[in-house]
Parts: structure tokens; sequence; C-alpha cells
């Protein structure tokens, strides 16, 4: 396994991405639930390990945005969003060859609304013991 890995949480528009990353950031920094929404980029200190989570991830600009954040904060584990294909994969990819890291694709799938606050609850929780397990990789 490489030193660096980057979780990229992918689907396509309006599939609770954002949601769901925005909830892991609170597993990681030990909150029940945070008042903040909406698009973030955040670094989290886990178990010793520096943790990039940026949400948006809907365009190449924002990939973009998103990789001069990561470029600007070292990290162990990065984790986005990213659409299924196009410029946000192929400029993630680029960029995890030019630092050397593994890429771990996770795909969200869509959720009827009703279920949707337990199933980004469950995925965000899936994402933290991605996480687990990668830290006890290394």
């Amino acid at each position: 396994m490489k030193n660096k890995v980057i979780i990229a949480l992918c689907g396509a528009a309006n599939r609770g991405k954002t949601i769901t990353l925005l909830k892991l950031i609170d597993l990681l920094k030990g909150n029940q639930t945070s008042e903040k929404r909406g698009d973030r980029r955040e670094v989290c200190e886990y178990k010793g390990k520096r943790i990039v989570v940026t949400t948006p991830g809907d365009s190449g600009d924002v990939m973009s945005d998103n990789i001069q954040f990561m470029r600007e904060n070292a990290w162990d584990l990065a984790v986005t969003a990213t659409r299924t294909r196009g410029a946000t994969q192929d400029l993630l990819i680029e960029y995890a060859k030019q630092v050397d890291a593994e890429i771990r694709w996770i795909y969200k799938p869509w959720v009827a609304q009703e279920n949707e606050e337990e199933e980004n609850s469950q995925c965000a929780a899936k994402l933290l013991q991605e996480i687990d397990g990668i830290i006890d990789e290394q």
C-alpha cells in the first residue's frame, strides 16, 4: 500500500455526497452534529493522522480547488467528493500520480428521500471504518 491514500466518494449529482462528507467531518472531529452546512474543506486530526476532507466535487474547477487545498495542507489521508466520470476524476487521478497516492473509489448510490438521512449517516460510518482500516494498515 502507498503511504498516501485518497478516498473518492463518487456519484452523480444529488446523491448526498456533501451531506455524507459533512457527517464524516463530524465523526472525525467527535461532534454529534455540526451546525455548519454547505460545501467545506477541512483538515481533521484523527488517531494521529491529518485527514483532509473536501465536500464539493461537481466540476473540474471545484476539483482543482480541492487539489489546491490538499497541496496547501500536509495530509496522510484525503477524502473528497467526485463525479462518476469526467474532469473531476481525471484531475484527481493525475494528482494522485503526482503525489504517489492510492485512490480508493467508493460509489454513492441514489437513495429515496425518505431514507436519505439514515443512508447518509450509514455511509459516513462506513467511510470512517474505511479510514480506520487504512490507519491500521499503515
